[in-house]
C-alpha cells in the first residue's frame, strides 16, 4: 500500500446522492502505510530486495502465497551468504508483512511453522558452532568511571565543541537515553515535532539550578509520540549533569531549534558523537567498539 493522500479527504457522492466507500481509499492506504514505522519500511524494503533477488536466482515466478518450504529455501540461502540469525528473521518478516500488503491471506508467524523453525534453529546452532574457535568481541559498558577517564581526551579533541559533547556524554549516561534520543542521525533533516529542541530543556531555578527537566517527544519505546519528562538531578563533581547542561547552555546562544548544536550552529548527529567518543576512548587507553 502506498502512501497516498492524507486521512482528511472527504468521501464523495455518488450519482445517487449516496456516499462511495473508493472514496476512503487513499486514506486507507495513507493509515496502512503509516501502520508501521520508517524504520521498520526500510528495514522491509531491504528484507523484499534480497526475496525477490532471491527468487530471480532461482526461478521462482510466482512467490506469494509465500510456503512455508519456500521461506526455508529463502532462509538457508540467506545463511549461506553470512546474514545474521536475527537479520533473517527480521527479512522473513518483511516477506510476512508484503504478502499482507498484497491483501492476501497472512501467512503463520515464523514459531507455528515447525519445519522453519527449525530449520532458523538450526542456522543458529551452526553459525555458533562456527565462531567457537573465534574470541568473542566483548562490548564494554560506559562507566563512571569511562567517563572522567574520556573527559580530558575529549576536550582536547573536541575544541570549542567539547562543551556539548561533555554535555551530550553526561545527559546519555545519567538519563539512560539511547543517542537516537537526543541527537539526529545522519542525513536527517530537523523536525521540531518530533526531535529534541531548546524548548524541550528546562531548570527548576535560574539562581540555583538544583534539576534539569529533559522531555522527550518520541522515542523507540514510544512509537505514538505520548512524550516523557525524564528529570536529572544535581551531583555535583565531575559528572553532574546540571553542571554540564548548564556549562553548555552558557556557551549556546539562546536561539529556537536544535538543542545540541556545534559552535557553528550545526546539529551535532549521532554518527559524530559516536566517532568523537570512540577517539576519545582509544586516547584513554579503552576498547572503542
Amino acid at each position: 500500500a502506498g502512501s497516498g493522500a492524507t486521512g482528511g479527504c472527504q468521501p464523495s457522492a455518488g450519482p445517487s446522492g449516496r456516499l462511495d466507500l473508493s472514496s476512503l481509499d487513499a486514506a486507507v492506504q495513507h493509515y496502512f502505510h503509516h501502520g508501521l514505522a520508517s524504520s521498520t519500511h526500510r528495514s522491509y524494503d531491504s528484507a523484499l530486495r534480497r526475496f525477490y533477488s532471491f527468487c530471480t536466482k532461482y526461478d521462482v515466478f510466482t512467490p506469494f502465497p509465500v510456503t512455508e518450504k519456500l521461506l526455508c529455501y529463502f532462509a538457508a540461502a540467506l545463511a549461506s551468504e553470512g546474514l545474521a540469525p536475527q537479520t533473517i528473521k527480521c527479512y522473513l518478516s518483511g516477506v510476512r508483512s508484503m504478502q499482507i500488503s498484497l491483501g492476501l491471506p497472512p501467512p503463520r508467524d515464523q514459531s507455528s511453522l515447525p519445519i522453519l523453525k527449525r530449520v532458523l534453529d538450526g542456522i543458529r546452532r551452526s553459525m555458533a558452532e562456527q565462531a567457537g574457535g573465534r574470541p568473542r568481541k566483548i562490548r564494554l559498558p560506559i562507566t563512571a568511571a569511562v567517563l572522567r577517564g574520556i573527559q580530558g581526551p575529549l576536550s582536547l579533541r573536541m575544541g570549542q565543541d567539547s562543551t556539548v559533547f561533555w554535555a551530550i556524554a553526561v545527559v546519555a549516561f545519567f538519563g539512560f537515553f539511547r543517542l537516537g534520543e537526543l541527537l539526529l542521525e545522519s542525513g536527517t533533516t530537523y523536525n521540531p515535532v518530533l526531535h529534541l529542541s531548546w524548548g524541550d530543556i528546562s531548570i527548576d531555578s535560574p539562581t540555583s539550578p538544583s534539576m534539569v527537566k529533559v522531555h522527550l517527544k518520541k522515542s523507540k519505546g514510544d512509537q505514538f509520540g505520548a512524550g516523557a519528562d525524564v528529570l536529572l538531578g544535581r551531583s555535583g563533581g565531575q559528572l553532574c549533569p546540571v553542571t554540564a547542561i548548564l556549562a553548555y547552555i552558557n556557551v549556546r546562544r539562546d536561539t529556537p531549534g536544535y538543542f545540541f548544536v556545534d559552535s557553528q550552529e550545526k546539529p551535532i548527529s549521532k554518527a559524530r558523537f559516536i566517532a568523537g567518543l570512540r577517539e576519545a576512548l582509544k586516547e584513554s587507553g579503552y576498547p572503542d567498539d
